[in-house]
C-alpha cells in the first residue's frame, strides 16, 4: 500500500492497480459462482449426503480418493450410486458404505455416518484410520460393522454393546484399549472379533445365544474364561498370557474361578473373626517349628532342586544326541507317499537351517513364532497342491498356521529372485486374499507361511465325500457371493499390481478358502512365477486356457478363463476334467457348450440347488458371464474389473454390502463339519 495521499498518486499506478483488481475479480468469479451454487443447493442436500460430506472431510482430506462424491444426493441414480462405495435402496436412502482397502488415512469424524439412519453395512477395513471410533447409535438399522486393520485407538464404543440389530462386528488389528464391555444389549451378534488390540482386564460373561464366532486373541486379557465362552476354539483366546481355563490347556488357580464380573461375597463379621483366629493358631504352630526342622526342610528342598537339574541335563543330552545321530537330508524325510491328514514333521533339520532365518512381514507375527517353533510343531498334511505340500502347523502356543513346502520350482531358483518375489507377495493386502505371514529360504528347503483358514476349501465343500460332507448344500446366494468375492480378489491383483506384472496363475476351487468367520479368500497368488511352465500346464489342466499350450505363459486373460471354469463349477456342481480328484469329472466348458447349444440351459445347473424363478434368471446371467470368460480368443474375454461389475448387476441391492466379508449368519450351516483337505 502507498504511503502517499490519494491526490499525489500516479495516474499510471492507479490504472495498473485497477487492472490488477479486475483480473483478481475475474479469476475468482468461477469460485464464487461455484460456492453460490453449493449454497443455493445446500437446502436441497439430502441428510445422507451431508453426513457423507462430513465423513469425506475427515477420511479423505485431499479429496483424491472420494472425488466422485459430488452432488446433493448420492442416491439420485437409484440403487446403484455413482458415489464410490455407496449403495442405496429403492427409497433413495444409503444402505451400504463399502470403502475397504482404499488407503484412507484420515479420521472417522463425529456426526458423519451417524446421519445415515438407514445404513445396514459399513466396511472401512484395511485402511489407516486413526482416532476413536465415533458414536453410531443413530444407525439403528446397522447389521454389520467391519473396521478391522486400521489404527483406531481409545475404548470399544458403547453403542456397539447396545445395538440390538448388529450381527457382525470386527474391530480386530487396531489399537483399542480398556476393558471388554458386557455387550448386554447386542442380542443379535453372530460374529465378534476383537483380536490384535491392547484390551485388558477380564472377559465378561457374554450370554448371547446367536454368537457363532468369538475372537479376543492377542490382547492383554487375564483371569478365567467364562463358561459361556468355553465352547469356542482355543485359537480365539491365544496371545493373552494371563488367561486361564477351558478351552485353553491352562488350569486356573482356585481364586480365579469366580466368574468374571461377579464380586466375591464379603465375609460376615463372625466368619472374619474365625479366619483371624485360625490365622493366629497357624502363626503359633509356625513358631513351634524348631531349628532342626527348618534345616531339614531347606536341605530337602535343595536336594529336590539338584535332582531336577540333573534330570533336565540328562534329557537335554539325550535329545541333542538323538538329533545329531538321526540327521538326514530333507529328501529322505518324505518319500512322497503321505496321505491327507497324516501327521509328521514339516521339514527336517540341517546345518543350513541353523544359518537361514524366517523372514516376517509383520512384527506381531515375528514375536509369535520362529523357525524352531515350526520345526517342533505338530504337522498335519492338508494336501498336495500345484506348488508343493501344505501342512497345518499347530505350535506349542496353540497358534495355527499353514506351512507350504515349495516344490517344483524353476530348477534351483536364486535366493535373491525368491526373496524379491516373496517381498512382492507380502505387500498384497486385501480381504479376499489369504495373508502371507513369513517365508524361509534355503537351497534344500523353501517354506511359505500363511494364515490358517479354518473352514476348508470350496473344492471339498462342492465335491467332498457325501458321507462326511455338510448336510445342507450351498444355496444359490452363497455361490453367487463366493463368485463375486473371488472376482474382487483377482481384479485387485490385476488392477493394483499390473505394473509389476503380477497374476494369480492358478485359479481353481481348491484355492478358494473359507475362514473362521466364513470370509472367502484366494490362495496360491503369484506362485506360478516360481514354477516350471510345462509342470504348471499339467497341474492346471481343467482350468487351463487353450492358448497356454502354445504361449507357455500365464496372462491376465488366462486368469479370466480359469475364473470362467470356476463359475461353471459353482453353477453345475461338477468337477473340471483332470483335476486331482478326477472321478466323475468332465470337460466343463465343452459339456456346458453342448447343453446350451441344444437350449437345455436348465439342465446345466446343480440339482442340489433349490431355486425360485428369480434365482434361475440370476443363474442364467452368471452362466452368460462365465461363457464370456471362456471365449477362445483371449482378446475377446472381459477384464476382471468388468466381470466384477457384471456380477454386481445381478443383485445391485445386495452386492458391495459386506465387502469381502462372507454372510456367515445366513449360511453358517452350509460350512459346518470337519476341516476339509486343502489343496493349497
Amino acid at each position: 500500500m502507498s504511503i502517499l495521499p490519494p491526490s499525489r498518486r500516479s495516474p499510471r499506478r492507479l490504472k495498473h492497480n485497477l487492472c490488477s483488481a479486475c483480473a483478481i475479480i475475474i479469476a475468482i468469479l468461477p469460485i464464487l459462482s461455484s460456492s453460490a451454487e453449493e449454497t443455493n443447493n445446500f437446502n436441497n442436500i439430502s441428510p445422507d449426503a451431508a453426513g457423507l460430506f462430513t465423513f469425506r472431510a475427515g477420511a479423505d482430506p485431499t479429496g483424491t480418493i472420494l472425488q466422485s462424491w459430488v452432488g446433493p444426493d448420492p442416491c439420485v441414480n437409484g440403487t446403484k450410486s455413482a458415489w464410490r462405495g455407496i449403495h442405496c435402496n429403492g427409497r433413495r436412502r444409503v444402505v451400504s458404505v463399502q470403502l475397504d482397502n482404499l488407503n484412507l488415512n484420515g479420521s472417522f469424524p463425529e456426526h458423519s455416518l451417524s446421519k445415515l439412519t438407514q445404513v445396514k453395512y459399513i466396511t472401512l477395513s484395511f485402511n489407516q484410520f486413526t482416532g476413536e471410533i465415533p458414536d453410531l447409535s443413530n444407525c439403528s438399522s446397522l447389521l454389520q460393522l467391519w473396521l478391522q486393520n486400521n489404527e483406531f485407538s481409545g475404548e470399544i464404543p458403547n453403542f456397539v454393546t447396545q445395538s440390538r440389530k448388529l450381527e457382525k462386528l470386527d474391530l480386530s488389528q487396531n489399537g483399542l484399549q480398556g476393558r471388554i464391555p458386557d455387550f448386554d444389549g447386542a442380542s443379535s451378534l453372530v460374529v465378534l472379533d476383537l483380536s490384535d488390540n491392547f484390551l485388558n482386564g477380564t472377559i465378561p460373561s457374554l450370554n448371547i445365544s446367536s454368537l457363532l464366532s468369538f475372537d479376543v486373541s492377542n490382547n492383554q486379557l487375564q483371569g478365567a474364561i467364562p463358561e459361556t465362552l468355553n465352547k469356542f476354539p482355543p485359537s480365539g483366546f491365544l496371545g493373552n498370557h494371563r488367561l486361564c481355563g477351558a478351552p485353553l490347556p491352562i488350569e486356573c488357580p482356585s481364586e480365579s474361578r469366580v466368574s468374571p464380573g461377579v464380586a466375591a461375597p464379603s465375609p460376615s463379621p463372625s466368619s472374619q473373626a474365625e479366619a483371624e483366629a485360625g490365622g493366629e493358631q497357624k502363626k503359633k504352630k509356625k513358631r513351634k517349628l524348631g531349628t532342626g526342622a527348618l534345616i531339614a526342610i531347606v536341605v530337602g528342598d535343595t536336594l529336590v532342586l539338584v535332582l531336577l537339574v540333573v534330570i533336565f541335563l540328562f534329557y537335554y543330552w539325550r535329545r541333542y544326541s538323538a538329533g545329531v545321530s538321526d540327521e538326514k537330508p530333507h529328501s529322505e524325510k518324505f518319500k512322497g507317499n503321505e496321505e491327507v491328514g497324516q501327521s509328521g514333521e514339516i521339514c527336517g533339520r540341517d546345518s543350513e537351517a541353523e544359518l537361514a532365518k524366517m523372514v516376517f512381514f509383520d512384527a506381531r507375527h515375528e514375536q509369535q513364532f520362529e523357525l524352531e517353533d515350526l520345526l517342533r510343531a505338530s504337522a498335519e498334511m492338508l494336501g498336495k497342491g500345484s506348488f508343493g505340500t501344505a501342512y497345518k502347523a499347530v505350535l506349542e502356543t496353540g497358534l495355527i498356521y499353514v506351512v507350504k513346502r515349495v516344490r517344483d520350482a524353476k530348477g534351483e531358483i536364486a535366493k535373491n529372485d525368491f526373496e524379491k518375489h516373496m517381498e512382492l507377495l507380502g505387500k498384497l493386502k486385501h480381504p479376499n486374499i489369504v495373508p502371507l505371514r513369513a517365508y524361509y529360504y534355503a537351497k534344500s528347503e523353501k517354506l511359505i507361511v500363511y494364515d490358517y483358514m479354518a473352514n476348508g476349501n470350496l473344492f471339498s465343500i462342492l465335491h467332498g465325500d457325501k458321507s462326511v460332507r455338510r448336510t445342507v448344500a450351498l444355496d444359490w446366494t452363497s455361490r453367487l457371493r463366493i463368485a463375486r468375492e473371488v472376482a474382487v480378489g483377482v481384479a485387485y491383483i490385476h488392477q493394483e499390481w499390473e505394473s509389476r506384472k503380477l497374476l494369480h496363475g492358478n485359479i481353481k476351487s481348491s484355492n478358494v478358502l473359507i475362514g473362521k468367520n466364513y470370509e472367502i479368500c484366494i490362495s496360491d497368488v503369484g506362485l506360478a512365477a516360481l514354477m516350471n511352465p510345462s509342470f504348471a500346464a499339467q497341474r492346471m489342466a481343467g482350468y487351463r486356457a487353450p492358448e497356454y499350450s502354445h504361449m507357455k505363459k500365464i496372462t491376465q486373460k488366462a486368469d479370466v478363463y480359469s475364473f470362467g471354469v470356476l463359475l461353471l463349477e459353482l453353477l453345475t456342481g461338477r468337477q473340471p476334467s483332470q483335476s486331482q480328484q478326477s472321478q466323475g469329472a468332465v470337460d466343463l466348458p465343452k459339456w456346458v457348450n453342448s447343453v446350451v447349444r441344444e437350449e437345455w440351459t436348465a439342465e446345466v445347473f446343480d440339482r442340489d440347488l433349490k431355486t425360485q424363478g428369480s434365482e434361475v434368471d440370476e443363474m442364467v446371467t452368471l452362466l452368460q458371464i462365465a461363457m464370456a470368460c471362456l471365449t477362445s480368443n483371449p482378446e475377446e474375454r472381459p477384464k476382471m474389473a468388468q466381470v466384477v461389475k457384471l456380477i454386481d448387476q445381478i443383485r445391485p441391492e445386495d452386492f458391495g454390502e459386506s465387502s469381502g466379508s462372507y454372510d456367515s449368519q445366513a449360511h453358517s450351516d452350509d460350512f459346518t463339519g470337519e476341516d476339509s483337505p486343502s489343496d493349497t
